[in-house]
C-alpha cells in the first residue's frame, strides 16, 4: 500500500474511537496491519504516529479479543522496525486503565505503562503480544535506556518483571527477552548481581524451563551479558549462586560417571538420570559455552571451574555435539581449562585477547507476525 488519503486515516481511527461493534474496528486494524507489511505502507502509518499509536494502543483494552490481537498485532510489526520502536516510545499516547505504579506517569509515555498493565494483569494472547513489543522496544542499548528511565523505582520494577516472567501459567514467555534486553544497562546488571532478595534464584530458575526456548534464551541472555564483565566473575561463581551448576545442567547428558569424579562435581550434575536430555537449542548451547568461556577469563575462574571437574561434563558433550560452531567452542574452552596457569602465562585471558569473543549485544531478535 502506498500513501494514505487524510480523509481515510481519519475515518479509520474515528470507527475505533467510537464504534461499538467488533466488525468494523476489525476491518479498520486489518487495514492498518495490512500497512505494516511494506515501507510504504510504514510510512503512512509514521505520517500519523500519534493518533494511530494512541488509537491502536486502547484497542489493545477492548472486551473482543479479536480487536485486542489485532491491536497487538499491529504493534508488534511496528516497534519491529527501529524508526516505528523510536515513534512509540517518543509517542504522546494516553494511559489506559492503569493500575501499576511502575513508571513514572509525568514522564513516561503512555503505551509503556499500558503494556506494562497488560503484561502484568492480563492472562489472554493480548499480555504475550504486549511483551512481543516490550521485546521489539528494548532491543537497542537506546530504547532498553529509555524504558528502564521511565521506572520510578528501578530495582523494584525489574524484580516485579521477573516475578511475572517465572509464572510458568502466564502467557509472558518474550518477557525474559525483555530482561536480557534491559540487562544490557550496567545498571540491570549491578541490580541483578547486589540483590538481596531471591532474584537470581528467579532468574536461574529459567535457564533449565522446558516448556519455554524463549524464557530460556532470556535467562540465558541475562547471564552471558554479566559474563562479559570480569569483574561479576565473583559473585557469579560464588557458591551460594549454584550458577555453574545451572548453566552446566543444559549441557550435560545420561553418561556415568566414577565416584571420584562425581564427588567433584556441583551437587545439582551428580548422579543424572538416565533419561537425561541435553538443550535441544544449538544457539542456546553456544550461549552456555561461551558463558563458560567468559568466566574462565581469570585464573580464579579457571581454577573454580576445575575444583568442580567442569572438565568431564565437556569431554562427555563434546562426544555428543554435532554443531561445527558449538563443537569449535568446546575445544577452544577446554584447551583453555586443560592448561597449567604456568602454560597460560597470564591471569586475564582477555589482556592478552585470547579471548576473541563479541561483547554484549542486542540480546534478542526483532518479532513481527
Amino acid at each position: 500500500m502506498g500513501d494514505v488519503d487524510a480523509n481515510i486515516m481519519k475515518t479509520l481511527l474515528e470507527i475505533l474511537s467510537k464504534s461499538s461493534l467488533p466488525a468494523p474496528k476489525i476491518e479498520a486494524l486489518e487495514f492498518l496491519l495490512g500497512l505494516t507489511a511494506s515501507p510504504e505502507g510504514m510510512k503512512a502509518i509514521y505520517d500519523y504516529a500519534n493518533m494511530i499509536f494512541s488509537t491502536v494502543t486502547k484497542s489493545l483494552f477492548d472486551e473482543n479479543l479479536d480487536v485486542a490481537r489485532k491491536a497487538g498485532s499491529i504493534l508488534i510489526n511496528v516497534s519491529a522496525e527501529k524508526r516505528g520502536a523510536e515513534l512509540l516510545l517518543s509517542s504522546e499516547t494516553t494511559n489506559f486503565n492503569v493500575s501499576h505504579n511502575i513508571c513514572k506517569m509525568d514522564q513516561c509515555c503512555g503505551l509503556l505503562s499500558s503494556l506494562l498493565e497488560i503484561v502484568l494483569h492480563r492472562n489472554n494472547a493480548v499480555c504475550e503480544s504486549s511483551c512481543i513489543v516490550l521485546s521489539n522496544l528494548s532491543r537497542s542499548a537506546n530504547n532498553a535506556r529509555k524504558i528502564y528511565e521511565c521506572f520510578q523505582n528501578p530495582n523494584n520494577a525489574v524484580y516485579t518483571l521477573i516475578s511475572r516472567a517465572v509464572k510458568t501459567d502466564a502467557p509472558v514467555d518474550h518477557l525474559s527477552s525483555v530482561l536480557s534486553n534491559l540487562s544490557q544497562l550496567e545498571e540491570v546488571r549491578t541490580n541483578f548481581l547486589n540483590s538481596t532478595d531471591d532474584t537470581m534464584y528467579k532468574l536461574l530458575s529459567l535457564i533449565d524451563f522446558k516448556d519455554s526456548l524463549i524464557r530460556r534464551q532470556g535467562a540465558v541472555g541475562i547471564i552471558r551479558n554479566l559474563s562479559f564483565y570480569n569483574s561479576n566473575h565473583e559473585k557469579l561463581l560464588n557458591s551460594e549462586s549454584d550458577l555453574l551448576a545451572k548453566i552446566l545442567l543444559p549441557l550435560a547428558g545420561p553418561e556415568e560417571f566414577d565416584d571420584e569424579d562425581n564427588e567433584k562435581l556441583p551437587l545439582d550434575l551428580q548422579y543424572l538420570p538416565a533419561d537425561k536430555i541435553r538443550e535441544p537449542n544449538k544457539d542456546l548451547r553456544k550461549m552456555l559455552i561461551e558463558i563458560c568461556m567468559q568466566l574462565a577469563a581469570t585464573a580464579s575462574g579457571r581454577k573454580i571451574m576445575r575444583d568442580y571437574n567442569v572438565y568431564v561434563i565437556f569431554r562427555e558433550y563434546h562426544k555428543w555435539e554435532t554443531d561445527c560452531d558449538c563443537l569449535q567452542l568446546i575445544e577452544d574452552f577446554v584447551n583453555v581449562l586443560i592448561r597449567t596457569e604456568e602454560e597460560i602465562g597470564v591471569d586475564n585471558l582477555r589482556d592478552e585477547e585470547l579471548l576473541d569473543r563479541q561483547n554484549e549485544e542486542e540480546s534478542s531478535d526483532y518479532v513481527y507476525v
